[in-house]
């Protein structure tokens, strides 16, 4: 008797993560269904075909009937692939159901209105190294009951001269704690490699996910330090991403509203019913360039001389004599 293809049930849940209003990522509640459906699954090979699957199950994405049905049944198609997979090789030992995760693919507003094109040629994965990606791992992980991810990775080559690298790499390094060896010296007028590397514990992702109900008494308080860690980070290391190479110099009032948001404190918003990670709107933005004067300057003084000596062609504008008419610019929008 051939045992190695067994009718096994399962259960599917999705992920759809979709921008809603004021570009901010909008997590549906996971969907699983109702009733397991049915593979039969190769466990020696790793292979399966759907058996059955229920007629009702939950799921909602929004679409037509018909294109509805399409997505839906390639959705259990890729569930069963990675059941497939995920029993390689392995004796059924529980009587429950296994849980298959997809993902469909991330949405902004422009894509929303027509989510059924997207969404046709789904690989149930998500998107590969993006924030998508690390978000709708959290909230499984969180959706599971686990405390560990894998760890989040993100590394970075480029090169600069030495007058940008003491722009950039002194505040960076000097702002993480444990970084206690002496900076080393680069020359002006010298040319660097630069590797970045940099990782976050996995178990240290998954916590920014447990931060309980809404309305359990330290909710906000555990999102705010959530939040503010986040835009602490982003000040930080936009400068590396963007200003590197020089070309954002290019566009000098761009470049001093960048230098002007890296300088600024985290923005907590006041209301506790806004979990918007930074709320920058017209207003909040004005009010925080107010006094940020003095905070331009000094950016100006660390990026004058990097400019100088790239021969930027935008190098007097950004001079730190002006940063009073670029804080005056700047709040004025």
């Amino acid at each position: 008797m051939n045992t190695a293809s067994v009718l096994t049930p399962f259960q599917i849940r999705v992920c759809a993560i979709e921008e809603g209003p004021g570009s901010v990522l909008r997590l549906p509640p996971f969907q699983s269904t109702a009733v397991a459906a049915l593979a039969r699954v190769d466990h020696v090979n790793g292979t399966a075909e759907l058996a059955w699957m229920p007629l009702r199950d939950g799921l909602n994405l929004g679409l037509e009937e018909t294109e509805f049905q399409c997505v839906r049944g390639r959705l259990y198609e890729i569930a069963v692939q990675k059941l497939g997979r995920l029993l390689m090789g392995k004796a059924r030992t529980t009587d429950e159901a296994p849980i298959i995760d997809v993902a469909l693919p991330c949405l902004d507003k422009r894509m929303a209105a027509n989510r059924s094109a997207h969404w046709v040629s789904v690989d149930g994965s998500a998107e590969f190294g993006g924030f998508a990606q690390a978000i709708a791992a959290g909230w499984l992980t969180a959706a599971r009951g686990e405390t560990e991810l894998p760890p989040m990775e993100w590394t970075l080559d480029t090169e600069m001269n030495g007058a940008t690298a003491n722009a950039i790499l002194a505040p960076l390094l000097e702002s993480y704690r444990g970084y206690e060896q002496e900076l080393p010296h680069w020359a002006t007028d010298g040319n660097y490699k630069v590797d970045f590397h940099v990782s976050l514990d996995g178990a240290a992702a998954a916590g920014w996910y447990q931060l309980g109900s809404e309305r359990t008494y330290d909710f906000f308080r555990k999102l705010a330090r959530v939040s503010s860690a986040a835009q602490t980070a982003i000040r930080r290391w936009l400068p590396v991403l963007w200003l590197g190479d020089g070309m954002m110099f290019s566009h000098p009032r761009e470049a001093a509203a960048l230098l002007a948001y890296a300088s600024l404190p985290a923005i907590v918003a006041r209301s506790r019913r806004n979990y918007t990670y930074d709320p920058l709107d017209a207003i909040s933005v004005k009010q925080a360039l107010v006094h940020c004067g003095r905070k331009i300057q000094r950016q100006l003084q660390i990026w004058y001389p990097a400019l100088v000596a790239m021969k930027h062609d935008s190098a007097e504008q950004l001079h730190p004599r002006w940063h009073s008419r670029w804080a005056a610019e700047l709040s004025r929008h």
